[in-house]
């Protein structure tokens, strides 16, 4: 089997990923991550309040 140059698996993948496909892609995981850690917290300040009361 030969070895695929980049040009021929980028082909073969579909053509290459747009910037705004990969900035779109990375804006949706950060706000993903961002949302995840504000429940984290939330739930956390909670767990601490209802200790300290």
């Amino acid at each position: 089997m030969k070895e695929l140059n980049n040009f021929e698996l980028i082909s073969i993948n579909g053509g290459e990923v747009s910037f705004a496909k990969k900035a779109g892609y990375f804006a949706a995981e950060f706000v993903a991550v961002t949302a995840a850690c504000v429940v984290w917290l939330a739930d956390c300040t909670v767990d601490v309040i209802k200790t300290i009361f």
